[in-house]
C-alpha cells in the first residue's frame, strides 16, 4: 500500500517547486518508486520515469488530465472570488482521483501531492468566501475558529457526525459552503482519503509577498497580505485538526523563510524517513 504525503503553504511559499521534486528526490534517496501529483504528474525510480512526456506505457488517468483542465481555469478567474473557488475546487478533486488511479496503475512506494481537496479547502475556504483583505475588521469571528472547530468539520463531512453548535457559531462561513459541501458530495468525496502525512512549508505571509511580488509577474487577488496572513493562520490550526482527527502527530511543521529548496528538500526527507521507519516499527509490535 502506498504512503500518501501532502505538502501544504501558502501562496510564495515554495510548495508546488518542492512538491515536483520531491518524487525523484525520494526514489533516489530511499530507493523505492514514488509518484507525484500536482502541476505535473510523475512516477520515478532511481533509474526510470514512468511518465515520460507522451509516454504512458501502463496510462494515464483523464483524472490528471481533468486536473490540469481545471487549473487553467481557475488561473483564468483567479481574481474571481465567486468563479475561482468552483474551478480550484475542482483541480484539487480530481488531482486527488488522479493520485489514487497512480496508485493503482503503478504501486508506488511514496505518493507526493500538492494540497489535498479536504485540507486545502479547510485552509483556504476563509480566503475564498470571506477574504481578510475586504473585511472591514480583520480581527473579527474568523479568528476565534480553534482547531477542534475544524477537526469538527473533517468529522461532519466525512465521517457524517453532526456539527456541535459552538462550531456553527464560530464558523459563520458554514452557512455559505452549501455549494462547496453539494459539490463534495456530488463528486464523491466519501471515496476519497487523508493522507498519511503532511507538510506544512511555513513561512512568513511578508515573507512569501517578497517572493511573490520577485517573480515578476502578475499578483493574484488574494495574493496580499491580510490574505496570505489569514490563509496560514488557519492552514496552522488545519494541521493541528489532522493531529487530532488522525490521533497522531502525522502532521508536520517546517519554517522555509531563510532555507534553501536544497535545504527545504533536505528537511522534508528525514521527516518522511522518520515517519515511515516510526510507521514500520509499530506495524511489527
Amino acid at each position: 500500500m502506498s504512503f500518501h504525503i501532502c505538502v501544504l503553504g501558502i501562496d510564495g511559499s515554495g510548495k508546488s517547486t518542492i512538491t515536483a521534486s520531491l518524487p525523484a528526490a525520494l526514489a533516489a534517496e530511499l530507493n523505492v518508486i514514488a509518484a507525484g501529483a500536482g502541476d505535473t504528474f510523475r512516477v520515478v525510480n532511481g533509474e526510470e520515469d514512468y511518465l515520460a512526456s507522451k509516454f504512458h506505457p501502463k496510462g494515464f488517468p483523464l483524472a490528471a488530465r481533468l486536473s490540469r483542465y481545471f487549473k487553467g481555469k481557475a488561473k483564468k478567474f483567479v481574481d474571481n472570488r465567486k468563479i475561482y473557488p468552483v474551478f480550484k475546487l475542482s483541480q484539487l478533486f480530481f488531482q486527488d482521483v488522479a493520485a489514487q488511479k497512480l496508485v493503482k496503475i503503478y504501486s508506488p512506494d511514496l505518493m507526493v501531492s500538492d494540497g489535498n481537496l479536504l485540507l486545502s479547502t479547510l485552509g483556504r475556504a476563509a480566503n475564498y468566501l470571506q477574504p481578510a483583505s475586504e473585511s472591514e475588521n480583520v480581527s473579527d469571528s474568523r479568528q476565534t475558529v480553534g482547531p477542534d472547530d475544524l477537526k469538527a468539520v473533517l468529522e461532519y463531512i466525512i465521517d457524517k457526525k453532526p456539527l456541535p453548535e459552538k462550531t456553527i457559531k464560530v464558523l459563520p462561513v458554514l452557512k455559505k459552503t452549501g455549494i462547496i459541501e453539494i459539490f463534495l458530495r456530488l463528486m464523491g468525496v466519501d471515496k476519497l482519503l487523508l493522507p498519511d502525512m503532511v507538510i506544512f512549508m511555513d513561512i512568513a505571509p511578508e515573507r512569501a509577498l517578497d517572493r511573490i511580488k520577485n517573480r515578476g509577474k502578475k499578483i493574484d487577488l488574494h495574493e496580499n497580505i491580510h490574505d496570505l496572513t489569514q490563509a496560514r493562520n488557519m492552514y496552522l490550526k488545519t494541521i493541528e485538526a489532522f493531529n487530532t482527527y488522525r490521533r497522531c502527530l502525522s502532521a508536520h511543521h517546517i519554517a522555509v523563510d531563510n532555507h534553501t529548496p536544497g535545504q527545504v528538500l533536505g528537511e522534508i526527507i528525514k521527516l518522511i524517513k522518520q515517519e515511515i521507519m516510526q510507521k514500520t516499527q509499530n506495524g511489527m509490535r
